[in-house]
């Protein structure tokens, strides 16, 4: 497994297997071991397998070559839903994405279905404050992370890469697109920036 310095990212490779903090707000590991994962009651797995994007409620058995993320303490109906068709919805610098697992209240776990153009050079710098799960699915590209973009990390097809809480990044293409699934271990909220540091900050 490949963790990157001064940031929480990591590549997690076949037969390895990523575990959150144990300080995270939220709790969750990303297993490509290709054992059988027991999902206990309250958890669910979420991964994407023949073409499909798959939720299983534990208690469960399950067990796929796929890479297979468990989310602790949030436990949705069992889904099934194709991945085909691509993507609809307009997203920045000339992206789009799909809702592939919707969240079932807002700021609940989401897997999304988002597509990066080739060539695509101007997608803005960002931070989550929650982490992302990102299984890359077609194309190839860059991960450029940390606040100066000081680390680029190549995404090519078949690749899991967990993106922590807070991490600076965006995403860059070459001649070929990026097709990616990112899940989203707890998605944003109306009020995420309806804090009092902001209230309490007039700009000079």
């Amino acid at each position: 497994m490949a963790v990157k310095p001064n940031y929480r990212v990591a590549t997690v490779e076949k037969k390895e297997k990523y575990s959150s903090s144990h300080d995270d707000l939220y709790r969750f590991e990303v297993d490509r071991t290709g054992e059988t994962i027991e999902v206990e009651a309250g958890d669910s797995a979420w991964y994407i397998e023949d073409g499909v994007a798959k939720t299983v409620r534990g208690p469960a058995m399950v067990t796929t070559e796929a890479a297979v993320t468990v989310i602790r303490g949030y436990a949705p109906r069992n889904q099934i839903v194709s991945i085909e068709g691509g993507t609809n919805l307009p997203y920045i610098n000339g992206c789009s994405s799909e809702q592939l697992i919707p969240p079932v209240r807002v700021g609940d776990p989401t897997m999304q279905l988002l597509y990066i153009p080739p060539n695509a050079m101007e997608q803005a710098h960002h931070i989550h404050a929650t982490a992302r799960v990102v299984h890359v699915l077609e194309g190839s590209g860059q991960s450029v992370i940390g606040m100066n973009g000081e680390t680029k990390l190549g995404l090519s097809k078949g690749m899991t890469l967990v993106l922590d809480r807070m991490v600076p990044h965006h995403f860059v293409t070459g001649d070929d697109c990026l097709l990616v699934a990112p899940i989203h271990i707890w998605s944003s909220t109306p009020l995420e920036q309806g804090h009092p540091m902001f209230y309490g900050t007039i700009k000079t």
